[in-house]
């Protein structure tokens, strides 16, 4: 008689990748459970292969994230804006999931706004151009801050700590390393479109800005 097993599967509140009209698709159906579906309020995972971009989910398909001056997840000056749009449209050909950040979020004692206070927390800062730095202030801070009312990004931590190994005397040395970096490797011969790799434009090639950005953030909308 074979023997029990005594596994005990451990649950991180995460949905599976698939992409995005596949998501909002199961999500319109009751049929499917709630973890193979999406709410208001919830952080979304884009999975660009060599980095998550984030959005957050504000209803009717549509999402709020951060975005460069053309539309690019990274954007190549020290700040960035608060664009509302398509989830088909920001995913691309790239693969995406729910990702609420709950045990991160857990382990720092924080409780997450209601789905209400988390889109409206966004919603303030759309069409405002935000301060920008992978490391320090990325569309990750951006989004755990609105729906937990403390800003972190667990991605840009290890990219850190890899940083400190090299010596980067400044976060604003190591934004640059890592952004030239990355435009490297999606903009090498080799680097193809694959459905968890959106269509990268191959050029220009992403550049960094030589001077600081005239102002840090832009005042909210209160309208």
């Amino acid at each position: 008689m074979p023997e029990k097993s005594n596994s005990i599967t451990l649950s991180l509140g995460l949905s599976n990748f698939r992409l995005a009209a596949e998501l909002l698709y199961l999500s319109s159906d009751d049929s499917y459970s709630s973890a193979d579906r999406i709410n208001v309020g919830d952080l979304i995972e884009i999975d660009r292969t060599l980095y998550a971009h984030w959005a957050l989910y504000i209803g009717d398909g549509n999402v709020i994230h951060l975005v460069g001056e053309d539309d690019q997840d990274i954007p190549d000056t020290e700040y960035a804006i608060v664009k509302e749009a398509r989830l088909v449209d920001v995913a691309a050909n790239s693969y995406v999931r729910v990702n609420n950040k709950e045990v991160p979020a857990k382990e720092r004692k924080l409780t997450p706004f209601d789905s209400e206070t988390t889109v409206a927390n966004a919603k303030q800062f759309v069409g405002c151009r935000v301060e920008y730095n992978m490391l320090t202030r990325n569309c990750e801070h951006y989004l755990t801050e609105w729906k937990y009312g403390k800003a972190w990004s667990d991605q840009a931590t290890v990219a850190m700590n890899a940083i400190k190994t090299l010596k980067k005397d400044s976060s604003s040395a190591g934004h640059a390393f890592l952004v030239n970096g990355l435009n490297t490797l999606l903009n090498s011969p080799g680097a193809i479109n694959t459905p968890s790799s959106p269509l990268f434009p191959r050029s220009p090639s992403v550049s960094i800005s030589s001077t600081s950005s005239t102002g840090s953030q832009t005042e909210p909308n209160n309208a």
